[in-house]
């Protein structure tokens, strides 16, 4: 994928400070004026004015709809991941099924495969930095944890991996009546299961409900990190996670609605590190 190291550090930065950048940017790299796009806008569909983009490139606006946003996309001839991943920068809400719409109607010629592929590398190039607290992205690092789970390295392995619908604190993974089904995956790491986001506790951490997480039992967690955990003998739960002191831990998340709390280590048992989301459509 065709993306600067200046694109990636503007990436974490608020939206339209990330889209006029990306904007201005693409000008320059094209050499197209702003009246080249709007006439360029029209061939591809929808017609966008030259008022309108300018208000875009001084940061008077908001990130425009998905459909401009792949119109601006094809126009300065770059991945639509790219500037779908700027459209979401920064942002706690987005319309799943407006997006997927959006795609369909940009590449009438895509299996819905490629399609889902093509949200999953958009939340990819935003999220990648899934597991610190800040919002930052560290696309290098992500790319190469996704190779290693897709299987680029020497060491991987065809394994058979569960999707689990609930999981308590005595569950065997391998083993209980809630694996929905098994999937396989090329990956070097040994202990991996599936888990099906059962709430939207997590929205503001880009994790929403029936999203498939996939989970690393034998992982390290660090401060910061998202993990399965099992608080008592309750339903396990996604959260972040933080060692207070060496016998207490606050879980949390960065939604307000959700109130933290602060258990001891004998409460707690963690299941695993979310190190991938599925986005499901």
């Amino acid at each position: 994928m065709d993306i600067s190291k200046e694109e990636l550090d503007i990436l974490s930065q608020r939206p339209s400070i990330v889209y006029d950048h990306f904007l201005k940017s693409n000008l320059s790299r094209n050499n197209l004026s702003l009246t080249e796009v709007a006439n360029l806008s029209e061939e591809f569909g929808q017609k966008v004015t030259v008022s309108y983009l300018s208000k875009l490139k001084n940061g008077k606006l908001p990130p425009p709809s998905y459909k401009i946003t792949l119109i601006l996309a094809k126009i300065f001839q770059r991945d639509p991941e790219i500037f779908l991943a700027a459209s979401l920068a920064d942002s706690d809400e987005y319309n799943r099924v407006e997006l997927v719409n959006a795609l369909r109607w940009a590449f009438p010629e895509d299996s819905e495969i490629q399609i889902k592929k093509r949200v999953e590398d958009t939340f990819l190039l935003r999220f990648l930095n899934i597991g610190k607290s800040e919002t930052s992205l560290l696309l290098e690092k992500s790319i190469s944890k996704k190779y290693e789970i897709t299987g680029t390295n020497d060491k991987s392995e065809i394994r058979e991996v569960p999707l689990l619908s609930k999981i308590f604190s005595k569950t065997n993974i391998y083993s209980n009546d809630f694996i929905k089904e098994w999937t396989y995956i090329k990956t070097s790491r040994k202990k991996l299961f599936y888990f099906i986001m059962n709430d939207d506790s997590m929205k503001t951490n880009r994790i929403f409900k029936n999203d498939r997480l996939l989970i690393d039992s034998e992982e390290e967690i660090q401060d910061g990190d998202i993990a399965l955990i099992n608080i008592d003998e309750n339903e396990g739960i996604i959260r972040k996670i933080k060692k207070l002191t060496n016998e207490s831990y606050i879980v949390y998340t960065d939604n307000p609605e959700v109130e933290p709390v602060v258990i001891t280590k004998k409460e707690i048992k963690i299941r695993g590190k979310v190190i991938e989301i599925l986005v499901s459509l």
